[in-house]
């Protein structure tokens, strides 16, 4: 049995866009899925599963449409989480977890960043982009192109939240 993460883009950042988390958690029991939490309002699912990574993120996907919103899900197993925590591209900027960021795609992208500020910077490594905002994420004016794949974003104290959730 393995534990997943499933990351669900644009939820819960708008009215329209709206997923009860205790709903989705009670969906996603009666779909099979087993040790269902959740983590924060913005779409974060942890669960077991005994399936693939595209299985999980189908069913995922699934109850979230059963709760009227389509969406974007990006899936990292435990393991995959631990081993983006290992490599962490400034460890010396722990300490504001709210300005150090990951990216997570749903597969590989070399992308590139446009209008880099100053005190921004941007690493693709793989399937994770890591994003530092020195100034904040609310005062970024950084624009991000991975292509045809889909990104969604944590903060670092989310990615340690999951990483523990799913360990």
């Amino acid at each position: 049995m393995t534990r997943w993460v499933a990351l669900l883009r644009g939820v819960n950042v708008g009215s329209a866009r709206r997923v009860s988390m205790p709903d989705l958690r009670a969906r996603l029991a009666e779909r099979g899925a087993r040790d269902v939490g959740t983590y924060v309002q913005s779409g974060n699912v942890v669960l077991s599963s005994d399936g693939p990574a595209d299985d999980v993120g189908r069913l995922v996907g699934e109850a979230v449409a059963d709760l009227g919103v389509d969406c974007d899900v990006v899936v990292r197993s435990g393991a995959d989480l631990a081993d983006v925590v290992a490599r962490n591209p400034w460890p010396d900027r722990v300490d504001e977890p709210t300005k150090l960021n990951v990216g997570f795609l749903d597969g590989r992208a070399a992308g590139e960043a446009r209008r880099l500020g100053a005190e921004e910077e941007v690493r693709f490594d793989g399937r994770e982009v890591w994003l530092w905002y020195g100034a904040g994420q609310g005062r970024s004016r950084l624009v991000l192109d991975v292509g045809d794949r889909v990104l969604t974003v944590r903060n670092w104290r989310t990615v340690l939240a999951l990483a523990d959730m799913t360990s």
